[in-house]
Order: C-alpha cells, then structure tokens, then sequence
C-alpha cells in the first residue's frame, strides 16, 4: 500500500503536472502514430477493431482496449485519445513516488520533478495511449519485484507474474525491466531469502510469458511490416542536431553516467545497508537488460531505437541517477554544493527540452484534411498518395472522402492528398504519373506538415 502520508505530499506535484499535460495535450495536434491507431473508429465494427489493431508492429491489444471507449463515444480531438494516457501517466508519477521511497526516500520529490521533466515523458504521451500505460505496469512491476523480494511466496509472485502480464499485453517491450530485476537478483542468491525470490520471481516471468506468447503469435503473423512509427534514434541522427539537441543529449548522458555510478555505489555500500544495495543493483538491471536489448535489437535489424523503449527505463534510471548525487552528498559535505547543481541543470535542460518540444511539432493532420474536400468540385477526385495508411488516416477526420476517392484516371481534376509521412520520392513519383497523363499542376497548398496539390488536364 501507498503510504497516505507520502500520497499527499505528492499531490501538489502530481496536480500540477497533470495541468500541464493537459495544456500540452491541447497545445499539440494529434500526430501520425496517434491518428493510425485509431483509425479502426471510421465504420466500427469489432471485426475491423482487431483486424486493424494486429497489424500494428508491436502486438499489444490493452492499449487499443483502454483507448476504444473513450475515443468511440467522445469522438476525435486533441485531448480524448490522450486522455488514458494522461491518467495512466499521473498514476505513474504516485507508483514512482512509492518506488523512489525505497532507494531514495531523502530526494524522492527531486527524482519525481526529473521523473516528470523528461522529454520522454511528452513524447509517449504524444506518440500512443500504450507508451505511457506500459510505463505505469512497468513501476506497478518494480514495486511487486521488490515487495517479493522482501516476502517470497505465491501471492505476492502472482502480483508480480500479473504486473509482468500487464507489461507484455500493452508493450512486449516494457516487460525487459521486470526480468533485469529477477536476473540481477542473482548477484544475492547465496542468502537464502534472495534464492527464494529468485525462483518465485523466475516463475512469475514464465507466467506472464506464457499468458502473452498465444496472443503474439497470433498477431505476429498478421503485422504489417510497413505500419508507420515514429522516427527513432541512430547514429545518423547526431548529423542533423541542434544546440539544444546536443544539450539534451549531455544531460542524458549526465544520467548514464549515474546508471554506472549507481552500480559502483551498489558495491560501496556497506553491508549493514545491504537491502539499499540490493535495490540499486536491482534496478541497474532494469535498465542494462533492456537497453541492451534495443542496442543489438537496432543492429540486427537496421532500424533506429524506438524512443519508447528508453522511456520504459526512465523510472530506475532516475532513481539510480538521483541515489548517486545522494550518496556524494553525503560523502563530504564539499560536495553537496556540486551535486546540487548538477541536479538543477538537469533538471533545467529537460525542461527547455520539453518546451522545444512542444513548438517544434508541425505535423497536424486534422489541419490539412480540412483543405482537400474544397478542391473536390465538378469532374474531380482524390488521390491519397504513398501506398497502405494514407487513406486511413485522412479518413479518421473526414470520412466522407471515401466517396470521392479516384477509381480512375478519367477525370479533369486530380486532388493528391499526402499526409506528412509521405517520402520526397512517392510525392515525386506521383506527380510524374498525372503529368505523363497529361495532367498540369494548377495549385499546391502545404499545410500540417503534409501538401495537396491539384491538378487539371491540359
């Protein structure tokens, strides 16, 4: 149970940080990932539903589920398909709170503030429902971990094999910190209850497996490979940073370097502070296990890392982060002024990264689609350019331009209607079709990070 007391010291903090999710919410259009998954609500039916949902690259069904009924009965705009996102990332700021008080009990309000500060945290929130849910289960997973740890039987493993459900059936991905847990715990089995813990938490990992693995090889088979996602992290990406991306790269780089300090701290402990050094071993293996993971994961398979996956790491890496300048701290009074500082920076750097953020997102689908149906008048119809989900997505806001999709090319006017994903060379090569058919262009209107360009035959 959550202590009562530490509950309401958090509320100003979580209060606050829910005002301000909420205006970001508002503030931002709904972006590309957002608007596909919920592009089964255009003639719903539960056949559609799930037909639609696997084919998502990550077959994870919870946070459709979650999302479904807000978005079908409160219908489309900024905030509705964010809102259970919202919430699940306020219940995470109380669940890191209860987390933080096992390690870090003296700066648990510091490690909050950088918890909710990470640009992370806005771009799950922005990117889909699942992002920030998983990260909810992830800390419902950690707090189950290090309640067995403390008491090894079955109720409390069947808490941590449900957590480690949870985990799976939102985002196979956000189950890696709970089995980094287990797998460090090793480090400890000489003790007995710690052997204990091993097995019961080794057991609970398989369950949750067992109970995702049918679904997912469900789903697996029907993934489409081409279901758009965001552009993720690679080493290509550091040609294209600004200042403040180099910034906001220092300070998360501040933070890895306090992920293997807090491995060094883990040793330094005394024995008489063996529980502590247990836990910051513990959750330096949530993190290492999935961070690794998604480094040889990117290599194998050419493609860049998915910001969600860091974000899934967020809570332990903070928390390790945060022991450290505690435990330097403490080390000579020296350093107390040092440490303080660079949790200041950090904290300013996430900060200016959360209002870059915010006024650099152009893409704003909901915006363009409006001016396509105005350029549909007399002998004309609509081209939605790029293969597979353009249709899809212009269709969620405007679903009656389904009828004036083109059969064929014997019309005076063509409408090519591109969403924001599409490449420079299916924009080209789309162009270069009409024109070889003797169509000219008449009008190129850019809005929302997509364009729509019309043209006439000669």
């Amino acid at each position: 149970m959550i202590d009562r007391r530490l509950l309401s010291k958090g509320v100003a903090f979580v209060g606050g940080y829910a005002v301000a999710l909420i205006a970001v919410a508002l503030a931002i259009p709904l972006r590309v990932p957002e608007i596909l998954a919920i592009a089964w609500r255009p003639d719903f039916s539960w056949g559609r539903f799930w037909g639609w949902s696997s084919q998502a690259l990550d077959p994870s069904p919870l946070g459709y589920l979650v999302q479904l009924p807000f978005v079908f009965l409160l219908g489309v705009t900024r905030l509705v398909p964010r809102l259970p996102g919202l919430l699940f990332a306020l219940a995470s700021c109380i669940l890191f709170l209860r987390l933080a008080d096992v390690v870090v009990r003296r700066r648990r309000y510091w490690a909050l503030l950088l918890f909710m500060l990470l640009p992370l945290q806005l771009a799950g929130l922005t990117a889909a429902t699942q992002y920030e849910m998983a990260t909810c289960f992830v800390l419902m997973a950690l707090i189950a971990f290090f309640d067995l740890r403390t008491q090894p039987d079955y109720k409390r493993a069947a808490r941590f094999a449900l957590a480690v459900a949870a985990c799976l059936f939102t985002d196979r991905h956000a189950g890696l910190p709970a089995f980094g847990t287990v797998l460090f715990l090793l480090r400890f089995s000489g003790r007995p209850q710690e052997r204990r813990a091993v097995w019961f938490g080794l057991g609970a990992c398989i369950v949750g497996v067992g109970a995702y693995a049918p679904f997912y090889f469900w789903a697996h088979e029907r993934a489409n490979p081409f279901w758009l996602t965001e552009p993720g992290i690679s080493a290509s990406s550091f040609a294209e940073m600004t200042l403040m991306d180099w910034l906001v790269a220092a300070g998360l780089l501040l933070i890895v370097c306090g992920i293997f300090a807090g491995l060094f701290v883990s040793f330094r402990l005394p024995v008489t502070q063996v529980t502590r050094r247990l836990s910051l071993f513990c959750l330096v293996g949530s993190v290492f296990i999935p961070v690794t993971f998604a480094i040889a994961y990117s290599t194998y398979v050419y493609l860049p890392i998915a910001p969600h996956d860091l974000l899934y790491v967020a809570p332990a890496a903070v928390i390790l982060f945060v022991s450290v300048l505690d435990w330097l701290a403490l080390q000579e009074r020296s350093l107390q002024a040092p440490t303080a500082a660079a949790g200041i920076i950090l904290l300013a750097l996430c900060a200016l990264a959360d209002v870059r953020f915010v006024g650099s997102t152009n893409s704003n689908l909901a915006l363009e689609s409006r001016y396509v149906g105005p350029q549909l008048h007399g002998d004309s119809c609509v081209v939605f350019v790029s293969e597979r989900y353009s249709k899809a997505l212009f269709l969620v806001f405007h679903p009656e331009l389904a009828k004036e999709e083109c059969s064929t090319s014997f019309h005076h006017r063509i409408v090519l209607a591109s969403q924001p994903y599409v490449r420079p060379d299916q924009q080209a090569n789309a162009e270069s079709y009409f024109r070889g058919l003797s169509f000219a262009e008449v009008r190129r209107i850019w809005s929302g990070g997509g364009e729509i360009v019309v043209m006439e035959s000669k």
